[in-house]
């Protein structure tokens, strides 16, 4: 169903009256073989709420843990029903983000239209709760165009790191989503991802003097990654997608993938929302040694609690090392192709 329907769903039941002895004024927006999805409106708080059918007796403890300060979750029977299955109720708790949470009931919509069985129903409504949980321990409103060219350069690296340490390694090492100093953290790899505007004076910033300090005994690598923005690009839901097709033959590590990305800000549902396009350039890498500028956290007095300063690339070149033999092969694509 499309995103857009839901808030006037709800928008439309508020001003419908209620039934006598229902908790509930629900109109149905989803169904599968297996399961019907509901758009409702609870009385008497009159709060936004959607409800999943499912088949059976299920544990209530299995879906009230993704209960977030954005929705609540819950299972009970709902007047209307059929008295031997289920009702999932995922109930909007702050009205300022009623659009997120229609996301988040659309992509629970579609993953209940995909599905054939009553156990796949329960599984993927599952699934998509524990993205939408790490999205909304992170964040609450969609990335900024910042926050999607960092997103995109970290994803561009991560292509090349999968080549090189295979795909279980590199996402285990695609730290920076989940607080993560650095964006990529393995036993022999520390790396940090930036990406810049081509320019005669490009500049990339450094948000924190950790972020290029690596453990003692290893080397720290910065790989910068001009963006372009460009009608003849790609989205960030088409790099996301070419890296998914590398971790194709991988399910458990594509899901791990995806939870990384949803810990970073994106979700499916977000593409219409995102939709400016991207060329990525060939990444430039940077061993971080004796001599390269930056600030150190040594280097910072007692009292300062933060510093952000910028590095000029054109001053790197004594530090610049073969992207091949720094973070991967010559064979992963640098940016996808356009999507039919």
């Amino acid at each position: 169903m499309k995103t857009a329907d839901l808030p006037d769903l709800w928008q439309q039941l508020r001003l419908v009256p209620p039934l006598p002895g229902r908790g509930f004024k629900m109109r149905q927006c989803g169904t599968s073989s297996h399961s019907r999805c509901f758009a409702a409106i609870s009385h008497p708080l009159a709060e936004a709420a959607f409800i999943i059918e499912l088949k059976g007796d299920q544990p209530r403890s299995r879906y009230t843990a993704f209960s977030t300060r954005a929705f609540s979750v819950d299972c009970g029977p709902v007047e209307g029903l059929p008295p031997d299955s289920t009702a999932l109720i995922l109930t909007l708790r702050d009205d300022d983000l009623t659009d997120l949470f229609g996301l988040l009931c659309s992509d629970l919509a579609e993953a209940v239209g995909r599905c054939q069985t009553p156990a796949a129903v329960s599984h993927d409504v599952v699934t998509v709760l524990e993205r939408w949980r790490a999205f909304l321990q992170r964040r609450s409103a969609l990335l900024t165009g910042e926050e999607v060219r960092g997103l995109i350069g970290e994803l561009v690296t991560l292509a090349r790191l999968i080549s090189l340490l295979g795909a279980e390694q590199a996402t285990t090492a695609w730290k920076g989503p989940i607080g993560g100093i650095r964006d990529f953290e393995a036993e022999s790899l520390h790396a940090e991802t930036k990406t810049f505007t081509p320019s005669a004076g490009a500049s990339i910033y450094i948000s924190d003097a950790l972020q290029l300090e690596a453990p003692s005994g290893l080397r720290m690598k910065l790989v910068c990654i001009a963006l372009d923005q460009s009608p003849s690009g790609s989205t960030l839901a088409q790099y996301v997608l070419a890296v998914e097709a590398l971790l194709a033959g991988s399910p458990a590590v594509c899901e791990l993938f995806r939870q990384r990305v949803a810990a970073a800000g994106f979700l499916p549902s977000m593409a219409d929302a995102l939709p400016e396009t991207y060329v990525a350039f060939e990444p430039r890498v940077f061993e971080v040694r004796y001599g390269f500028p930056r600030i150190t956290s040594a280097s910072i007095p007692p009292g300062v609690r933060s510093v952000r300063f910028a590095i000029e690339l054109a001053v790197l070149g004594a530090f610049a090392v073969s992207t091949d033999q720094a973070i991967g092969c010559r064979s992963t694509p640098v940016h996808p192709a356009p999507l039919p």
